[in-house]
């Protein structure tokens, strides 16, 4: 009788623990969603006040121009800073910036969702001799960015300049001029906004703050 009167005590001890455990992950679950929900309205307010300071973004036909000094094809990333370079000096270039898909908006901010299909080029590789094994076709899927920000805007965030022997190439075999990698460095340091002070700190000379990337 003992022994069955214990096994019941840690009967009931599992089972209020198990409860206690329980409505704690409930808890811990609806925070992550109230968070994720109050995060996802903050996005979607700022990119909505974009459009509030520039309600005629909307409608080209107010303010389309019939020539421009630069045309830029490509709302990407190299594209939108180029664009934004060239306009910093009010009145001296006209600049227009083409892009086929649309502007961000909080659904591009979600990584699970930012893959849609109308914010990506939906591209596939050729069929792979050496990998996708686990595929029918061995087709990988290779999304592009259709959409203002390009395929930074549905990366994951990920940021990555290219390898600096890519550049060097472009000048040493190719006769590319100014294209080396150490020129380009300057211009990747002051376009870009690393707010990680930690990686700024290890890395001195390689990294910019407070830009725009």
């Amino acid at each position: 009788m003992l022994y069955g009167f214990k096994i019941r005590i840690l009967l009931n001890l599992h089972h209020s623990t198990f409860k206690q455990a329980n409505c704690s992950m409930s808890t811990s679950l609806s925070a992550q969603f109230l968070t994720v929900a109050v995060i996802a309205l903050q996005r979607q307010l700022y990119h909505q006040r974009g459009l509030n300071l520039n309600p005629d973004l909307l409608n080209p036909n107010s303010w389309l121009k019939p020539s421009y000094d630069f045309i830029i094809v490509g709302g990407g990333t190299a594209g939108s800073i180029l664009a934004s370079r060239l306009s910093a000096c009010p009145n001296q270039y006209s600049v227009l910036l083409l892009e086929a898909g649309g502007p961000v908006s909080v659904i591009t901010d979600i990584v699970p969702l930012n893959y849609r299909m109308d914010t990506a080029w939906n591209y596939r590789t050729v069929p792979q001799r050496y990998s996708a094994l686990g595929i029918a076709d061995r087709r990988i899927n290779y999304p592009r960015g259709r959409i203002l920000g390009g395929s930074s805007s549905t990366n994951y965030a990920m940021y990555i300049r290219g390898n600096r022997r890519g550049f060097d190439e472009y000048e040493q075999r190719f006769g590319a001029s100014g294209w080396n990698y150490e020129n380009f460095l300057k211009y990747f340091i002051i376009s870009e906004n690393n707010t990680d002070p930690e990686v700024v700190r290890a890395n001195p000379g390689f990294h910019g703050t407070g830009n725009m990337l």
